[in-house]
């Protein structure tokens, strides 16, 4: 049997339809007179702690999650595959003494042998960002990747 080729302008409709309608719905939430008060670039924050495990996995990822309860730290550590982190996270939160102005934000800043000293943290259009800087120190030989998470306290006000 030879070559034959597939018309597509079935799929292709229905591709087109799907993108019109994912399109559609990315639109701000805010109404017309409502403007836009967060402060947007780099933020004050305190580095509470740089939480670090050894062969725990997860994603390094700069958007940052609101620790606010043990339910936010356990989604949040849903993505390690031992509850080693989940477990000092939580202790962490617990232990942690957040004034009413502040809130608690985390996210994974490195994973491999570089064990980050400091983060910056940047409000977005999209949230609150946490990126490691970038250690002046010489990096530590390992046998297994470290994962960091960096938890810091941020004013409330830039969050919403």
């Amino acid at each position: 049997m030879g070559y034959r080729p597939r018309v597509m302008r079935r799929s292709l409709g229905v591709l087109t339809l799907l993108s019109a309608l994912v399109l559609a719905g990315c639109g701000d939430d805010r109404s017309a007179g409502e403007a836009d008060t967060e402060p947007r670039g780099p933020i004050d924050h305190e580095l509470v702690e740089m939480v670090t495990e050894t062969a725990v996995g997860g994603m390094v990822s700069p958007g940052a999650v609101p620790l606010a309860d043990a339910n936010a730290v356990h989604n949040f550590s849903a993505q390690f595959e031992d509850d080693r982190m989940e477990t000092r996270l939580l202790q962490l939160v617990d232990d942690l003494d957040v004034p009413d102005d502040k809130a608690t934000y985390a996210a994974v800043v490195a994973l491999g042998c570089d064990l980050p000293s400091d983060v910056a943290v940047t409000s977005t259009d999209t949230g609150i960002v946490i990126q490691a800087k970038k250690s002046i120190t010489k990096p530590v030989e390992c046998l297994a990747p470290m994962t960091s998470v960096a938890v810091v306290l941020v004013d409330e006000s830039v969050v919403g």
